[in-house]
């Protein structure tokens, strides 16, 4: 099978999945949309990181009214997409967009929103390219973008104007930020799949809460991703250079040992997380594919490439 792992995070409340060397189809809506990463600099052979543009980022309110938050000019820096990051980085400039668009309160640093305000009909949609012509919208909901605010103490939430207030994940990188860093809110909206052997990337549109799955093995090879979702159309320009390390991959992984169990891992063996801590179990499924489901804090280290 191919170096290529596809990423689905899902809701926050429910499971996710991380798939070696195959895709599932069930997982995603329309086509892959394949993209070629950005080699930052000449001398950057192979290529070291998940490098894209960011094109632009609007904002479509319930009413239908439109609002540009990122121009197609504004961002001079590539940008990189970190399923570890529960934020979106971005700089000052921006940020005060966002929170002039929402209509969040800037307390203490943290922007809030009375969580009775966020509106599931208020999208937004992200605007993603590579190195070629191929561009990928992601619609992401307002909601995304918010999360209960606890207060530090665990006691209950913060309040805003009497009510319960939600927490705005985009933080504020400063006004020298050079480049925006993508976290969960964005990321849990598409299904990725890293192809590391032609550096690149396929995304598409996220089937949230998908209940099927059809899994299929990618051969490795230039046209793999192609040829088993058979999308000739949607495949980016020829990459020429490849992802950081070697053929072999290694994988590294940890659970939380939370007193409860919150979640299982996937696979023949499947086992509640709370009796495995210390003793992770993968479920190795067909063909080269390895499956991991649920709660699971996962690092992933590809020959010198760090995930």
């Amino acid at each position: 099978t191919s170096r290529l792992f596809s990423l689905y995070l899902n809701e926050v409340s429910s499971f996710g999945s991380i798939l070696f060397g195959g895709i599932d189809t069930e997982k995603y809506e329309g086509n892959l949309t394949t993209l070629n990463f950005l080699q930052v600099s000449a001398e950057e052979k192979p290529i070291s990181a998940f490098w894209m543009h960011l094109d632009e980022v609007s904002m479509t309110r319930d009413d239908g009214t439109k609002e540009q938050i990122v121009e197609s000019d504004e961002i001079q820096q590539p940008v990189l997409p970190d399923s570890g990051s529960a934020y979106w980085d971005v700089p000052t400039d921006v940020y005060n967009k966002i929170t002039n668009a929402t209509g969040a309160t800037i307390s203490q640093n943290n922007a809030l929103l009375a969580c009775s305000r966020i509106s599931n009909w208020t999208s937004f949609t992200f605007t993603f390219s590579g190195n070629g012509t191929n561009k990928v919208n992601l619609e992401v909901p307002l909601s995304s973008f918010f999360t209960p605010a606890v207060l530090a103490d665990g006691s209950g939430l913060a309040k805003i104007g009497g009510e319960d207030a939600c927490l705005l994940m985009a933080q504020n990188a400063g006004s020298d930020a050079k480049f925006y860093l993508v976290g969960d809110p964005v990321i849990r909206a598409g299904y990725w799949v890293y192809d590391l052997d032609n550096g690149q990337v396929s995304i598409a549109q996220a089937r949230l809460s998908a209940t099927a799955s059809n899994i299929v093995a990618v051969e490795a090879g230039r046209h793999g991703v192609m040829n088993v979702t058979d999308q000739a159309s949607e495949l980016a320009a020829n990459q020429t250079e490849r992802v950081a390390g070697t053929a072999t991959a290694s994988v590294s992984y940890s659970l939380s040992t939370a007193s409860e169990a919150v979640g299982q891992t996937a696979g023949p063996q499947s086992t509640d997380l709370s009796s495995a801590a210390g003793s992770p179990v993968l479920g190795v499924t067909t063909d080269g594919i390895v499956s991991l489901a649920g709660a699971l804090l996962i690092s992933v280290a590809f020959g010198a490439f760090l995930l």
